[in-house]
């Protein structure tokens, strides 16, 4: 997949069928949205493009509430990239696209940048300055500038619609079970491995500290895990919390200890697939209590892995 940062850099050849959205967690509601576009622009032998945008249109404007990703725009680059999507094109959400009106967004941005012939859209999809750019005036514009539209339905789960911001609810409340299945898979973070304290290598069980790219984390506890750094798959125990058992952290830490690795890995970024959840954080009385606990904990690791 080619990706492009900026409308400025454009240049499409051929024409393209096109989706437009930020498409935050890439769940089972987007996929099937981009899916549609990749079949639409084969079934008709152009290119399949998708428009994203970063940062987030609500994080600018209602930047007094804004809420974290489910996943980073790397993440979300490599979901998108594994549908098999021809381009991707990342544009900046400022006040220009703020404030653009429907009308020269999809006549001066899709049809004369990305000189598309088809539009896949979600049928509550709405854009352009104070939304106006609703399914009735797509539709309008569909005939008057002569491109074909296509809707795609809104994919339910227990009559809920499936959405990022119900995802990100369920992770926040640990419930992860449910949040893999409308992402149609495990829930993942995406960090880079940073310099820590070494207080995991100075009680006998090193650990890689993580931190997390803008990405929505599970609640406090203890986890087991797969991670992957460049393309190899290890596994682990992940702690999320504030260590209290030590000095109380001023913020949420999240520290993994590998099972079947053991090199430095400082500035490289790993991608963290929670599995299952074996216990919620808990301070002990002493150092001592807490190695039994984390001795217990490996354990169970490698029962569960069959290490």
């Amino acid at each position: 997949m080619k990706v492009i940062y900026g409308i400025g850099r454009l240049n499409f050849k051929n024409k393209s069928c096109v989706t437009v959205g930020v498409f935050d967690g890439l769940h089972l509601g987007h996929k099937s949205i981009i899916k549609k576009t990749i079949a639409i622009a084969r079934r008709n032998k152009v290119l399949s493009a998708v428009l994203t945008f970063s940062p987030h249109p609500d994080s600018v404007i209602h930047s007094k509430n804004k809420s974290p990703l489910l996943i980073s725009l790397k993440h979300r680059l490599s979901l998108i990239n594994s549908l098999g999507v021809d381009v991707c094109v990342v544009v900046k959400f400022n006040s220009y696209f703020m404030n653009i009106s429907a009308e020269k967004f999809i006549s001066n941005i899709l049809i004369k940048k990305f000189r598309m012939a088809f539009l896949v859209l979600n049928r509550n999809f709405t854009f352009g300055k104070d939304k106006v750019g609703n399914k009735g005036l797509i539709k309008k514009l569909s005939k008057d500038l002569n491109f074909k539209l296509y809707f795609q339905k809104d994919i339910k789960s227990s009559g809920n619609i499936i959405s990022s911001t119900l995802i990100r609810s369920l992770i926040k409340e640990g419930n992860l079970e449910k949040a893999s299945k409308l992402l149609g898979r495990k829930v993942e973070v995406i960090g880079t491995v940073i310099g820590g304290d070494k207080r995991g290598r100075k009680i006998g069980f090193p650990t890689a500290n993580i931190d997390p790219h803008h990405e929505v984390i599970p609640p406090k506890g203890v986890y087991l895990i797969e991670a992957y750094l460049l393309n190899r798959k290890l596994l682990g125990l992940a702690n999320i919390g504030l260590r209290p058992t030590f000095k109380k952290e001023n913020k949420e830490v999240i520290e993994i200890h590998f099972l079947n690795f053991r090199k430095n890995i400082y500035g490289k970024d790993i991608r963290i697939v929670f599995l299952k959840k074996l216990r919620n954080e808990k301070k002990f009385r002493n150092k001592a209590r807490l190695l039994d606990q984390i001795d217990k904990d490996i354990k169970q690791a490698k029962r569960f892995f069959s290490f």
